[in-house]
């Protein structure tokens, strides 16, 4: 019931929160101080709401194992979709998408330490809360939910890219099965915990080619 209340509260708020976003990534809305407050709305409010859904989910230890049965069986399960989604961006993607040129740069101006983070622990954490959670709470159709959750997810990584509509591939099949998986299990700690696995790989190799 609690839960229900808080979803009825902050899923419009971050909905507003978010268009605004896709305008100022889109550069219709160009003020860097309105980039700056919304993006710490979303950061905010994603956080918190995981935070809240830890506290529903894991009261006692019982509960934190049973948690991790399920992320270790989902992670082992993502594996082949994994490799499958990293043969794809290797040998038939050309080039590379202007999201994961910025990250490569951002890696070299910033600690390891904080990349991690943001890319492993926050992104994550706000991607999944918004792509996820709440295109689920209004979407009733799961198959449409999974495409449209997907396609939200891969056009806010070109977005601003040059080439949008090709590179958009390169996120796609990653994003159907985050969007197929949170529709079977409901909970977003799995999609968190299997988005963060796909960074985390993606950080180590950056680590590894320094």
């Amino acid at each position: 019931m609690k839960e229900k209340i808080i979803n009825n509260i902050i899923c419009p708020i971050t909905l507003i929160a978010y268009v605004f976003s896709i305008l100022i990534l889109s550069g219709f809305i160009s003020s860097n101080i309105i980039r700056f407050l919304f993006q710490l709305i979303i950061s905010s409010i994603s956080i918190h709401y995981f935070y809240f859904l830890l506290g529903c989910k894991i009261s006692n230890f019982d509960e934190l194992k049973t948690e991790m049965k399920i992320i270790a069986k989902e992670l082992f399960m993502f594996i082949p979709i994994f490799i499958i989604c990293t043969l794809f961006r290797t040998f038939v993607i050309v080039g590379t998408p202007k999201n994961q040129l910025e990250l490569e740069e951002i890696f070299t101006q910033i600690s390891p330490v904080m990349f991690f983070i943001i890319c492993v622990i926050i992104c994550p954490i706000e991607e999944e809360f918004i792509c996820r959670f709440l295109p689920y709470n209004f979407i009733k159709n799961k198959l449409f939910y999974i495409i449209i959750s997907a396609v939200v997810f891969a056009g806010i990584h070109v977005v601003d890219d040059p080439n949008p509509l090709y590179y958009i591939t390169a996120y796609m099949i990653n994003a159907l099965y985050y969007g197929y998986r949170y529709s079977k299990t409901k909970n977003l700690l799995v999609t968190i915990s299997l988005h963060s696995f796909n960074n985390l790989i993606g950080f180590i190799c950056m680590i590894m080619a320094l």
